[in-house]
């Protein structure tokens, strides 16, 4: 009876960590596209601002290297798009 007891506490508590390493896994998943998501969204006004400055073409030629800047610089670029006068200016 008591071996019977000391399984199923046992069964019950690995249950439990399954069902908490999942519910742990979605919220990571869920934050990790929120992230992603303004992440792709910062990136796509900075490229429609650059188009808008400077012409389609310069977009373009600047488009990987927006897609492979991080948050902090996407916001930097960003500001200083108000300023610039040239595309070199925005990305110095």
């Amino acid at each position: 009876m008591l071996a019977e007891r000391v399984e199923e506490w046992t069964r019950d508590w690995k249950q439990q960590g399954i069902e908490e390493g999942r519910r742990e896994g979605r919220e990571l998943g869920r934050e990790e596209g929120r992230e992603e998501g303004r992440k792709e969204g910062e990136e796509a006004v900075l490229l429609r601002l650059v188009e808008m400055r400077f012409g389609a073409e310069v977009a373009e030629t600047y488009r990987a290297r927006i897609e492979q800047a991080d948050s902090e610089t996407l916001l930097r670029w960003s500001e200083r798009i108000l300023t610039a006068k040239r595309p070199e200016d925005l990305f110095a």
